[in-house]
């Protein structure tokens, strides 16, 4: 569900993917959780570069929705795309949020 902000600093969003399922993350440290928004994607691209067993896509997509589900117990804002063709979609999700799809993310 998209929220409005209250705050004058306006959201950041931070991408995560498959490969970065960690809080120790340089851009969750230098984040906001009141503020900024955790955009965290299952990119079939990703999924798909190269052969992969399908026991592993669906590990890998399973620690990606367990970690997106963690992050909003600690009381971030999580927006979890799923089955998602292209990156370019995290613009279109920074229109909704109001957040200029070109400036600089943490």
């Amino acid at each position: 569900m998209v929220t409005a902000f209250s705050s004058t600093k306006p959201p950041r969003i931070i991408l995560i993917l498959g490969d970065q399922l960690s809080t120790d993350l340089a851009s969750l440290r230098h984040a906001d959780p009141q503020t900024d928004i955790v955009l965290i994607a299952e990119v079939r691209d990703e999924a798909t570069y190269a052969p992969h067993h399908k026991k592993k896509i669906a590990f890998v997509f399973s620690a990606i929705r367990h970690f997106a589900k963690d992050l909003e117990a600690t009381g971030w804002r999580v927006w979890y795309a799923h089955h998602i063709q292209r990156l370019m979609v995290t613009g279109n999700f920074a229109m909704l949020a109001g957040v200029d799809p070109l400036c600089r993310f943490v």
